[in-house]
C-alpha cells in the first residue's frame, strides 16, 4: 500500500520528537535524582565525620557507653547511624539490636571505608526493607582505624521529589511535544503540498494536457524543482507539436504517393499503408492484419521473408489483378520494420514491347526494300561517271548504313527475345587471334599496330562462342576505327575466378562526361567520324547486352587524345577448369 509522502514526512518527524522528548525526561529525572543523591551524600559523609568525633571519646567505654551515644546522636539529628568493626560485627546501631544484626563486613560502603575512603551505596536495606542512602567513614582512635560508622537516610524523599518533578517536566514535554507536532504538521504539509501538486500534474501530463503548470513561489529545492517540471513540459509541448507536424508532414506525403506502400512489423502484420496500397488490395483493412492475408502471392511472401531474415533490401515481380508490380522491401533495423513498395510497371512495360514491336516490325520491313534500294543501286554503279557516279555513292554509302541499323536492330531484339545462349567451353585466346586477323588488312592500311598478349594454357569460360566473337568483333573495330596511329591491344588474363578481356587503343579517347553513356543505344561520341565511316551506334549496346547475358560484366576508363580501354569480366568454369589445348 502506498504511503503518502505527508505521512512519511509527519511520522518521521513524530518519531523523532517522541524520542528526544523520552530521551530528554529520562535524562532530567536522572540528572536530578543522581544530584540529589549526591548532595545528600555529601551531608551525611559531613555528618559521619562529626559523629566520629562524638564516637572516639567513648569507643573503649563498653557497648552500653557506645550505644547510648551513638542513639543520642541518632535522635538529635533524625539519622540513622551504625558504627560496625573491622571485622564487620555491628557495635552500635540507632534502629535496631547489634547483636541481632547480621555481619556487614561484605556492605560495599563498609569495604570502601576500610581502605580509610569514604564509602558510599544505595539499595535496599535487608533489616528495614526499604531503600536506603549509605555513607561510611572511617573512625579512628588514637590515629589508628578500628571501627567504621555509617550514617544512612531513607530515598522516599528523593522518590517524592522526582515524582513530583516527573509531573512538572511531564507538563512541560507535553506542551514542547505539541508545539514541535504542530511546526512538523506545518513543515509536512509545506513539503507534501507540492509534492501532492507535481503528482496531479505528472498525470494530467500522463493524459495528453500539457498545459499544465505549477507554482514557482520560494526559493527552495521544490521551488527550482516545479521551474524544472515546467521548463520540462514546455519542451516537451514543443516536440510533441513537431512531432505532430512532422507525422502530419510524412502522412500527407505517404497519401500522395502514387505507389502502393506498406509497413510491416517484426511479425508481418502491416502496421501502415497507403491509400494506393488499399487501392491495390481492392479493400479498406485495419493495421495488425498479416500482409497474405491482404495479398495472397508467393513471390511477395518469399521477398518478405528473405529481408526479415537479414537481407538489406530485396525486388520481385508480382501480378495483382492483371496488373504487374515491381516490389522493392527493404529492412529498418531501429524498429525491427520492413517497408515494401509496389510500382506499377504494367504501362512501363507495355510501352516497351510497344517500342520493340515497332523496331522489330520497322526493321523488317525496311529491311527488304533496302535491300532492292542496295541492288538497284549497284546495278546502277555500272553505267555511272562523273557527278552522277559520285552522287551514286552517297546514296550507297547511307543505304550501307541504314541496312546495318536495321540488322543492328534485329539482333538486341534476336539477343532480347531470343532463344537461350548454346554455351560451351570456349577458348578466348584462339578466339581473340582469330578476331585480329580480321582486322589486321584495315589496320595496315591506317598504320596502327594489332598485337595479342596473354599467358600460356589460359582457362576456357563456359559461353556461346558467336555471342562472344560478336563483343571481340564489335570491340577491336570500334578500336581500330577510333585510332589513327599508335596500336591496338588485346589481352586475356585469369584473375580471382574471372577471365578479364582488355581491348586497349591509343585512340582519341572519351571524354569523361561520356564513359555513362557509350553503352547506350545510338550514342556515339563522334557523330561526324562515325557517320563518315558507317557506325550505327547500337555496337556498343549489343556488346553489354551479350556480357550480361553470359553473367559477366564490362567496363571502360578512358583519356581523351590518350585512347580508352575496355575490360570485359567472364566467369571461368567451375572447379577443375578445361584448359585450351
Amino acid at each position: 500500500m502506498r504511503r503518502s509522502v505527508f505521512l512519511q514526512v509527519f511520522g518521521g518527524h513524530l518519531l523523532v520528537v517522541l524520542v528526544l522528548a523520552t530521551a530528554l525526561l529520562l535524562f532530567l529525572l536522572n540528572t536530578a535524582r543522581t544530584q540529589h543523591i549526591r548532595g545528600m551524600t555529601d551531608r551525611l559523609e559531613r555528618f559521619g565525620r562529626v559523629v566520629a568525633r562524638h564516637v572516639e571519646p567513648v569507643f573503649d567505654s563498653g557497648p552500653a557507653g557506645l550505644n547510648a551515644e551513638v542513639g543520642e546522636l541518632g535522635r538529635l539529628s533524625g539519622t540513622r547511624i551504625t558504627v560496625i568493626a573491622l571485622d564487620g560485627r555491628v557495635l552500635a546501631d540507632t534502629d535496631e539490636d547489634p547483636a541481632l544484626m547480621e555481619d556487614h563486613s561484605a556492605r560495599p560502603e563498609i569495604i570502601q571505608a576500610r581502605q580509610d575512603r569514604v564509602g558510599s551505596s544505595v539499595r535496599q536495606s535487608r533489616t528495614t526493607g526499604q531503600e536506603m542512602l549509605y555513607v561510611a567513614v572511617p573512625l579512628a582512635v588514637d590515629g589508628e582505624v578500628r571501627a567504621v560508622v555509617r550514617s544512612s537516610l531513607y530515598i522516599t524523599e528523593v522518590n517524592v521529589l522526582l515524582r513530583a518533578l516527573t509531573v512538572r517536566v511531564l507538563l512541560v514535554a507535553g506542551v514542547l511535544v505539541l508545539v514541535a507536532l504542530g511546526l512538523a504538521l506545518t513543515f509536512a504539509r509545506g513539503i507534501s503540498r507540492p509534492v501532492d501538486e507535481l503528482v496531479r500534474a505528472t498525470r494530467r501530463v500522463g493524459a495528453g494536457d500539457l498545459d499544465v503548470r505549477l507554482s514557482t513561489a520560494g526559493r527552495d529545492e521544490l521551488a527550482e524543482l516545479a521551474e524544472g517540471f515546467n521548463d520540462m513540459v514546455a519542451r516537451l509541448r514543443g516536440v510533441v507539436a513537431q512531432a505532430t507536424r512532422r507525422q502530419e508532414r510524412l502522412d500527407r506525403v505517404i497519401g500522395s504517393i502514387k505507389d502502393g506502400l506498406v509497413v510491416l512489423d517484426e511479425n508481418g502484420r502491416v502496421s501502415l499503408a497507403n491509400a494506393s496500397f488499399h487501392d491495390l488490395a481492392g479493400e479498406r483493412f485495419e493495421a495488425g492484419r498479416p500482409l497474405w492475408e491482404v495479398l495472397r502471392d508467393d513471390g511477395l511472401s518469399d521477398l518478405v521473408q528473405a529481408v526479415g531474415r537479414g537481407a538489406a533490401t530485396g525486388s520481385a515481380e508480382i501480378e495483382v489483378g492483371g496488373r504487374r508490380f515491381v516490389c522493392s522491401a527493404s529492412r529498418v533495423e531501429v524498429s525491427r520494420e520492413t517497408v515494401v513498395t509496389f510500382h506499377d510497371v504494367t504501362e512501363i512495360e507495355r510501352m516497351a514491347r510497344i517500342k520493340k514491336d515497332l523496331v522489330v516490325n520497322a526493321s523488317h520491313e525496311l529491311r527488304t526494300p533496302l535491300t532492292a534500294i542496295k541492288g538497284f543501286l549497284e546495278t546502277m554503279d555500272e553505267g555511272m561517271t562523273g557527278d552522277n557516279r559520285r552522287y551514286l555513292e552517297i546514296v550507297m554509302r547511307h543505304t550501307e548504313r541504314l541496312i546495318n541499323i536495321v540488322q543492328d536492330l534485329l539482333l538486341l531484339a534476336r539477343l532480347e527475345d531470343g532463344p537461350p545462349l548454346q554455351t560451351e567451353p570456349v577458348d578466348l585466346a584462339a578466339l581473340a587471334q582469330g578476331t585480329l586477323r580480321i582486322f589486321e588488312r584495315r589496320a595496315q592500311e591506317k598504320g596502327v599496330g594489332l598485337r595479342f598478349e596473354s599467358g600460356a594454357g589460359m582457362p576456357t569460360v563456359d559461353g556461346d562462342a558467336f555471342r562472344l566473337e560478336q563483343v571481340l568483333v564489335n570491340l577491336v573495330d570500334n578500336a581500330v576505327k577510333y585510332t589513327d596511329e599508335g596500336s591496338v591491344v588485346v589481352g586475356l588474363a585469369a584473375e580471382d575466378g574471372w577471365m578479364v578481356l582488355r581491348v586497349r587503343d591509343t585512340g582519341i579517347g572519351i571524354g569523361r562526361d561520356q564513359l555513362d553513356r557509350v553503352f547506350e543505344r545510338f550514342y556515339v561520341t563522334d557523330k561526324a567520324r562515325s557517320r563518315k565511316q558507317g557506325g550505327t551506334g547500337l555496337g556498343l549496346a549489343i556488346v553489354k547486352h551479350i556480357v550480361l547475358q553470359h553473367g559477366g560484366t564490362i567496363e571502360v576508363t578512358s583519356e581523351p587524345g590518350r585512347g580508352s580501354e575496355f575490360i570485359v569480366r567472364l566467369p571461368l568454369l567451375g572447379p577443375g577448369p578445361h584448359r585450351a589445348s
